[in-house]
């Protein structure tokens, strides 16, 4: 849902700083009855390609608005993708125009049960692909640690979730490219022995 101001600040901000490609809002959070029930505020301010491989900065499509000319320049949406879309088009994005976030809460982003964003496996994978590409032909950035990152934040994930088998395999994918802390050595551990988890 879009707050009533939200074209009008990002279309007055673009005038204000016409060198910028694409700008978008924070989020406020609500349940399926429209109850506020928090706030996702990513800040972004120029160059942040880099970032992108280690946090998705910008969130919610809906808040985004981007120049015609950027479209023109880095193509559109992947539209085969089934997931993790709109990260991918962020990094083609951010490699040739500048981000930049306005940070007020102008989208009332609905959290639920049916949410595309459960679909975890679909997610995971298309967030493999996205890198893929990015990476492709990326001499710039480190890829074993993006890809270790990646894989460690999939492993916290299924921790978290109780889903043990697939936080092992996660485990051993991010081992595959740096050796992992000590913390989560113990949690790989823990996930043989998930009774130990409520007692520590």
């Amino acid at each position: 849902v879009w707050k009533k101001n939200k074209l009008q600040k990002q279309l007055d901000f673009f005038e204000k700083n016409p060198d910028v490609g694409m700008a978008y809002t924070n989020l406020e959070l609500i349940d399926e009855l429209g109850k506020v029930i928090g706030y996702q505020n990513h800040k972004a301010n120029g160059d942040i390609y880099k970032e992108l491989f280690f946090e998705n900065i910008v969130d919610a499509p809906s808040s985004c608005m981007i120049k015609r000319e950027v479209f023109e320049k880095v193509g559109n949406f992947k539209e085969w993708m089934k997931s993790d879309e709109d990260n991918e088009l962020w990094f083609r994005i951010a490699k040739e125009f500048t981000i930049y976030s306005i940070n007020e809460p102008l989208v009332e982003y609905r959290v639920h049960q049916n949410k595309m964003s459960t679909n975890y496996s679909k997610m995971e994978f298309y967030q493999v692909v996205c890198f893929y590409y990015a990476l492709e032909n990326e001499k710039d950035v480190d890829s074993e640690l993006v890809y270790f990152t990646m894989y460690q934040r999939f492993f916290t994930k299924h921790f978290s979730l109780r889903n043990f088998n697939q936080a092992r395999k996660y485990f051993w994918m991010a081992f595959a490219y740096k050796l992992p802390s000590m913390k989560m050595y113990l949690k790989y551990g823990l996930t043989f022995f998930p009774f130990l988890i409520n007692v520590l």
